[in-house]
């Protein structure tokens, strides 16, 4: 494949050297942030820390892989929001050493690894995925290490075909949408002429081969639970709605990928992945081809579907992996063109007769520019605190920490009420919301199992550990969102049940959210038919 010339030696320590700072610089302070524990645990980060209680080789909603990952650092550590965070940093830098070594291998360039590096690193999605603990640390890591055996396969490397169904099947174990890199091999088979070969070949088919059998655990656990992971995932797409129109969500979709990936940057990675098209095309650039399928496909995708229905911020993310390593070569081009084999001629002609002189100039304004909105996002984010204590009365529905407050101290409420009844009589905590329940299950003294009642929810992991039927006669304490009367559901299951005073969690005089405890007595199960399952 067509790349960069190599730059010099001096030039190659400088810019690994610069790279390490960086991994070291973030990783350092990460490790420094959850330390200190300015956040509560997400919601979704006490979920799947409750799933690391109860080992399984797959959940209802994802594979195995990110329980895993929190089990070993809590196991290996003890349990602290710390350690459940601690995963997250490890695979962030280690991702980070990965991209840097792929922008490396692909243009021979240590330059185009270090700012894809930090291009990454800078945008709020990825720095938030250096300390929250959620499915995408592992996806992108098992991703990113996907798209490295990839390449190097493509180069006839045979053995590293195996290496790339291994991580496409341990990506799959932490989030489904791994497999949308086969699709991206396709894709680059049938543009690149030089390389449909491999159709011809064994280690392809071996490779998914492999693949399948590394994600077989997640197939042999639905086929024993009527494949309710696939039944999700066709809610969460609303697969089963057909074809339907919705251009705000859309322009919602379009709007957070500006956002989470700063202005500027989604305007370079726009550019470079047309220029990525165009030029693997037309000029037999192989590498571009090979880092524009490995993105468009999941973009793409994504993109598609939010003309049906909302589309999350963080679905795309891996995308931007590769991405990210071609706009930054593109760019570095367009800056400094570097003369193709063959052309070298036609290159000096361009240079000569270029009727905007200044443009490598104004690209390398741009880009630090690109760079420095990117960091003042991710400064803007992790401020918001700081903000409130100067008097800037920001709207805790503006602020994407919000999720993360309070926790701890609704833990130390609820934990009250639990040592006050458990002395008198057994006593077991529910919400009916997994995140609460998540939440409670982590943040009150003990840790103990909690559960989450279905009184017209979807299906979620608690349903299928064990159920209420295995209470009855034990009193409890039921928690819900907001300032609410005690739902018809609950009151009737019990013999009487008694309301606390409301719990009013506020940061800086703002109100961030409320809670509702009851003390309930005496469980004789729920006498409501359950509403009928939804995925």
């Amino acid at each position: 494949m067509h790349s960069e010339k190599a730059e010099g030696p001096d030039k190659s320590r400088l810019y690994l050297f610069l790279t390490l700072a960086l991994i070291l610089a973030n990783t350092l302070f990460h490790l420094w942030y959850i330390w200190k524990g300015p956040l509560d645990l997400f919601p979704d980060e006490a979920h799947y820390w409750d799933w690391s209680r109860h080992p399984d080789i797959c959940y209802y909603s994802k594979g195995p892989m990110v329980a895993y990952v929190i089990l070993i650092f809590t196991q290996l550590f003890g349990t602290s929001a710390f350690t459940v965070r601690l995963g997250a940093v490890a695979l962030s830098a280690a991702t980070a050493i990965l991209i840097f070594h792929l922008g490396k291998l692909i243009f021979r360039s240590e330059k185009t690894g270090f700012y894809a590096t930090a291009m990454l690193f800078l945008t709020p999605m990825a720095n938030a995925g250096s300390f929250i603990m959620t499915i995408d640390g592992p996806f992108i890591f098992f991703w990113t290490i996907a798209i490295l055996a990839g390449y190097r396969a493509l180069h006839n490397q045979k053995a590293f075909w195996y290496v790339f169904g291994i991580a496409a099947g341990l990506g799959s174990l932490s989030k489904y949408t791994m497999l949308f890199l086969w699709l991206s091999v396709l894709l680059y088979l049938l543009l690149s002429r030089k390389d449909r070969f491999w159709f011809r070949r064994k280690e392809l088919y071996l490779s998914f081969l492999v693949c399948m059998i590394v994600l077989s655990p997640v197939l042999i656990w639905n086929a024993e639970h009527d494949w309710v992971s696939f039944r999700h995932l066709m809610g969460q797409t609303k697969g089963q709605e057909g074809l339907r129109i919705s251009p705000m969500s859309f322009l919602e979709f379009v709007g957070s990928q500006i956002g989470v990936v700063t202005p500027l940057f989604f305007l370079a990675i726009i550019y470079g992945l047309q220029k990525g098209l165009r030029d693997g095309i037309r000029q037999g650039r192989r590498e571009y081809l090979y880092l524009f399928s490995c993105a468009a496909v999941i973009l793409i995708s994504y993109l598609l579907k939010s003309f049906q229905g909302k589309v999350q911020a963080n679905w795309p993310a891996a995308g931007y992996v590769p991405a990210a390593i071609l706009s930054v070569a593109v760019m570095r081009e367009k800056i400094s063109p570097t003369p193709s084999e063959g052309n070298a001629s036609t290159s000096s002609q361009r240079a000569r007769f270029e009727p905007f002189p200044s443009q490598g100039t104004a690209l390398r304004r741009l880009s630090v520019a690109a760079y420095g909105m990117a960091f003042l996002a991710v400064v803007v984010i992790y401020c918001f605190g700081l903000l409130r204590l100067a008097g800037i009365r920001i709207s805790y529905r503006k602020d994407p920490t919000a999720r993360a407050i309070g926790w701890r101290e609704l833990g130390q409420k609820v934990s009250q009420v639990y040592l006050d009844m458990k002395a008198k009589k057994p006593t077991f905590i529910f919400s009916d919301r997994y995140q609460t329940t998540s939440e409670l299950a982590f943040y009150v003294v003990g840790r103990p199992q909690t559960y989450n009642v279905n009184l017209g929810r979807r299906l979620n992991q608690y349903d299928f550990w064990r159920g209420f039927e295995e209470l009855i006669n034990l009193d409890a304490i039921y928690v819900q969102d907001g300032d609410r009367p005690l739902p018809a559901g609950v009151r009737e299951a019990f013999d009487r049940c008694e309301g606390e005073s409301p719990v009013h969690i506020e940061r800086f005089g703002l109100e961030v959210k409320t809670f509702s405890i009851f003390r309930c007595y005496n469980f004789s199960g729920f006498k409501k038919k359950l509403p009928r399952v939804s995925y």
